[in-house]
């Protein structure tokens, strides 16, 4: 069987790749943080959450294995599954509202004073969705943006703030990475959803 390059560049034209630079975040808050008001210019954290949001990293997952051998090469068997990191990378307004949530958030998970630690169902995110985007349309027309997939988290546990890198050197953009365990996640591939209106208004990089 020979390779026709032609047909395969074709194909891919018409499918088209995916990019890298399309995705939306949404969260919700765990229960203890639930009647907070949380203002970040101006706006609510669901409304911000993915114009600050400068990037995103997916969760991983891996099956774990136990090793069984009667006699010779031995196999591997799976016992269960291990579901990796959730990592944002936040842009930070010039009042840190960002640093403020999470900072509450994790008071609230413990409390280093008298040392305590909040009820597991409390302090984490029952719900934490990434969103996969690309393009519609052509270059003479106008974009659209199609949903092309979906990560769905559950119980997302934020246990890691990195630190703000603050230097006297050339002026830079100050982001903070918020990193969270995560209990486990679904992929869903396309389907019949849509996204929240105000989300993807509130994103400027959709319309690149």
């Amino acid at each position: 069987m020979t390779l026709d390059v032609s047909s395969m560049l074709t194909k891919l034209s018409s499918a088209g790749m995916a990019t890298s630079n399309r995705y939306a975040v949404q969260m919700q808050l765990p229960t203890i943080l639930r009647g907070e008001e949380f203002n970040i210019d101006g706006y609510s954290l669901g409304e911000v959450l993915n114009f600050y949001c400068d990037s995103v990293t997916t969760p991983t997952k891996q099956v774990t294995t136990a090793q069984h051998r009667d006699h010779g090469v031995g196999i591997n068997y799976a016992t269960g599954t291990v579901y990796g990191e959730v990592t944002l990378n936040l842009l930070s307004p010039k009042d840190l509202d960002f640093n403020r949530v999470f900072e509450e958030w994790y008071a609230a998970i413990h409390d280093d004073t008298g040392n305590k630690v909040s009820y597991y169902d409390d302090i984490v995110a029952p719900k934490m969705t990434i969103y996969k985007l690309e393009k519609n349309g052509t270059k003479n027309s106008k974009w659209s943006t199609s949903i092309t997939g979906r990560w769905e988290i559950e119980n997302a546990l934020p246990y890691n703030i990195s630190p703000y890198q603050l230097s006297s050197a050339r002026t830079q953009l100050l982001k903070t990475r918020i990193s969270f365990k995560v209990e486990r996640y679904r992929f869903v591939r396309g389907g019949a959803f849509r996204l929240a209106a105000e989300v993807l208004g509130n994103v400027s990089r959709f319309d690149d």
